[in-house]
C-alpha cells in the first residue's frame, strides 16, 4: 500500500505536490488550532454537573424564600392598613384631649372638697374637743 501511494505521489507534478503538502500542513494546523480552541471552550463551559451543584442549593433557598414570603404575606393580610392607623392615631389624639378634660375637672372637684373639708375640719375636731371637755368633767 505504501508503495502504490509513492506512486501516486511520483505521478503528481511537483508543484502540486507543494500544494498538497502545504493544504496538509494547513489542515493539521487547523486541527490542531481548533482542537486546542474546543479544549479551553469546553473548560471555560460549566458542565451539567458543575450547574447542578451550583443551582441545587439556591433552588432550596428560594423555596424557603418562597415560603417565608408566603407567611409574610399571610401576616400581611391581618395588619391594619394606613388607613385604619391613621384613624387610631386620630383617636387618640381625641382620646388625650379628653383625658385632660377628665384631669382638669378632677383637679377643680379636689379643689372643691379640699374648701369644704377644711371647714368641716374644724368643725369636728371642735365638737370632739367639746365631748372631750364633757367627758372629762363628768
Amino acid at each position: 500500500m505504501i508503495g502504490q501511494e509513492k506512486e501516486l505521489l511520483q505521478d503528481i507534478p511537483s508543484s502540486a505536490r507543494f500544494w498538497v503538502d502545504v493544504l496538509t500542513l494547513i489542515g493539521g494546523f487547523v486541527g490542531l488550532f481548533s482542537g486546542a480552541a474546543w479544549w479551553v471552550i469546553r473548560q471555560s463551559l460549566v458542565t451539567h454537573k458543575d450547574m447542578a451543584e451550583t443551582i441545587g442549593p439556591l433552588g432550596e433557598d428560594m423555596d424557603a424564600q418562597g415560603a417565608r414570603i408566603s407567611v409574610l404575606e399571610t401576616d400581611m393580610k391581618h395588619m391594619p392598613s394606613s388607613s385604619e392607623i391613621s384613624d387610631l392615631r386620630e383617636r387618640m389624639t381625641r382620646l388625650e384631649g379628653t383625658a385632660q378634660a377628665i384631669r382638669v375637672e378632677v383637679q377643680g372637684v379636689h379643689e372643691l372638697l379640699e374648701r369644704i373639708e377644711r371647714p368641716l375640719n374644724v368643725l369636728v375636731d371642735g365638737a370632739l374637743k367639746a365631748g372631750a371637755l364633757k367627758a372629762g368633767r363628768a
